[in-house]
């Protein structure tokens, strides 16, 4: 076995959805039987890098390449970054953190739907327990998939002050294409490699981000608060959703990926029955954009809607024109790849060599 490493890299990946948002809100999903999600990691990594250091420092590195540089110990980057800090406190039971440095990096655009600040949660939380099991810190045992799920699913949760979903996790810690479904015991995920049928199905597929952040809190919590009052259209709107998520179960067992892409655009024009602002200005003049210039095009706004990122359905051919209007209106290409990488650590890898992007799907 190689030897722990003196520099420790970790790295999770964002996701995008299918179908089945908001199912992962406990009880939701046991409220409608039959439900489901199916989501896809995209890449866009959230990195975590852990190294020894003279003093305790976090730098975040920002978009474009800005660094900040903080004082882990101290109440002004618990203020600014009340995710991190209280996974790092929860993970270290509640001890300061030591002289490491720890270095987080997320390429997805905050407020962009894709997961980002769940897939940068996952890392870290792995990152910090491998590192102190490794020199003999004491900190929360943490053991497989569903425990580190489940413990930065409730530290969010917690944060919020309201209920979180686990489905970003899932597609960070599995990578794949995704279904999750909610039998008594707990969500239970099944995972597929992308393979080369999917693989080409996905060539239809651009990400842009719309410039709106978006807060999924909020949109989640008006849809869940409506879900438990009983509220009619929400509730006509999620039966509906259910019922399309059986078939999405059967689609995705017969890998009939085609299929599935179709059903999706179906199931999102249902989802948009649940909350006038899941679409916003942005998003929808990114619909009529790419419907201009292709008739076929479809879209569907990632996450729980409201702005960021928007998934496009189009011609391959028509990608290039689609992708020039949309930078001129100042709408931005995510540069995602579909290796649909699972969480790993590079404690046993050479860190300079990244995952191979597939080259047809790197915009």
């Amino acid at each position: 076995m190689a030897p722990f490493p003196q520099t420790l890299v970790v790295q999770a990946g964002c996701r995008i959805d299918w179908c089945g948002g908001g199912f992962d809100l406990w009880p939701i999903g046991h409220l409608y039987p039959g439900c489901s999600t199916l989501n896809m990691n995209i890449g866009l990594p959230a990195k975590v890098t852990l190294e020894p250091h003279p003093q305790a420092k976090w730098v975040i590195l920002k978009p474009g390449g800005k660094a900040e540089v903080w004082d882990p110990n101290t109440q002004e980057f618990q203020d600014a970054y009340p995710l991190l800090y209280e996974i790092a406190r929860s993970v270290l039971e509640n001890a300061p953190v030591p002289q490491w440095k720890i270095t987080t990096a997320c390429i997805s655009p905050p407020g962009s739907g894709l997961g980002g600040s769940s897939a940068l949660g996952i890392a870290l939380t792995h990152a910090l327990t491998l590192w102190s099991q490794h020199h003999g810190i004491p900190h929360t045992p943490i053991h497989g998939e569903t425990a580190l799920v489940n413990f930065v699913q409730n530290i969010e949760a917690t944060l919020l002050r309201q209920p979180a979903g686990c489905q970003d996790h899932w597609a960070a810690v599995r990578g794949g294409i995704n279904l999750i479904t909610y039998p008594p015991n707990g969500p239970q995920v099944t995972t597929k490699p992308l393979s080369s049928a999917l693989l080409t199905e996905l060539r239809k597929v651009l990400l842009l981000h719309s410039g709106k952040q978006r807060l999924s809190g909020v949109n989640n919590w008006s849809i869940y608060k409506r879900t438990m009052d009983k509220d009619p259209q929400v509730c006509k709107a999620l039966t509906e959703l259910a019922g399309l998520g059986k078939k999405f179960q059967q689609l995705f067992h017969q890998e009939k990926w085609a299929e599935i892409l179709a059903l999706s655009k179906q199931e999102w024009d249902i989802r948009k029955g649940l909350s006038e602002e899941l679409e916003t200005t942005e998003t929808q003049d990114i619909h009529r954009l790419c419907q201009n210039l292709d008739p076929s095009a479809w879209t569907r706004v990632c996450g729980a809607g409201g702005g960021g990122a928007v998934l496009v359905i189009a011609q391959e051919d028509k990608h290039p024109e689609i992708l020039k209007a949309a930078k001129l209106k100042g709408y931005q290409a995510l540069p995602y790849s579909l290796e649909g990488q699972p969480l790993y650590d590079l404690k046993l890898r050479d860190s300079s060599v990244p995952p191979v992007a597939h080259p047809a799907l790197h915009l």
